[in-house]
């Protein structure tokens, strides 16, 4: 008898715990828009929800973020979603943005570039955080044969900020720009055909894999928080 309310009070105890979210795990990866625009004040809301959740956080290229998630090192994966998401993912969509291609007007030539982009985009650096990001592939091969140099830098807060000294043109996320006020000085070159790429932002992970309650209290704080 005494075996058994042991066992049951064990139960009870890790009942509790589980609800106080001592035994759960958060392991999330997101892409650097998101961790720039809603990190902090995800985690703060999660927080107050799951106080003593054991949390790993990743920030890391888009591209990078399938990969991870899809081979189990991560279990939410959160930023843009492909235009043909894979078969082996369940999808949380929470908001949508537009990544649009950026020019300083500090950049020697801008003014020619406004006026006609297309004859000098070979002279002009393209400044991404990796070409073969799958929500860019339907511009990836104008991409390949509009410009000359191709910069490949994961880190966000760096990419901003070669944009804004014009060293060079980049793909940034309205909402991002619209946030970043080093972003007031740049420009849309909106007479390009592929310089505006629509997306859809939100969290996936693995089909068919029972998700921790970690992950389940973080989807329902994105599904309750105010992206718009």
């Amino acid at each position: 008898a005494e075996v058994v309310l042991n066992e049951e009070q064990s139960a009870l105890d890790d009942i509790k715990n589980i609800k106080n979210g001592i035994l759960s795990t958060l392991l999330l990866t997101m892409n650097g828009s998101i961790n720039m625009l809603f990190g902090q004040q995800l985690m703060q809301a999660y927080c107050e929800d799951s106080p003593l959740t054991r949390i790993k956080i990743n920030v890391t290229p888009s591209r990078q973020i399938f990969t991870a998630v899809g081979s189990d090192v991560w279990e939410l994966g959160f930023g843009p979603f492909q235009q043909q998401m894979p078969a082996i993912f369940e999808t949380v969509p929470l908001f949508t943005d537009e990544r649009v291609l950026m020019i300083s007007k500090e950049y020697p030539g801008y003014h020619e570039l406004v006026s006609d982009p297309v004859s000098i985009l070979q002279s002009v650096p393209l400044i991404v955080s990796h070409l073969d990001d799958q929500d860019m592939r339907p511009a990836l091969q104008k991409l390949r044969d509009s410009f000359g140099t191709i910069w490949e830098i994961n880190d966000i807060d760096l990419r901003v900020s070669l944009v804004e000294q014009g060293l060079g043109m980049g793909y940034l996320d309205q909402r991002l720009i619209r946030h970043d006020e080093r972003c007031r000085g740049l420009i849309p070159l909106n007479s390009l055909e592929f310089a505006r790429i629509p997306l859809q932002f939100g969290i996936f992970y693995r089909r068919g894999k029972p998700l921790s309650m970690g992950a389940k209290r973080f989807i329902r704080v994105c599904e309750e928080f105010p992206f718009d």
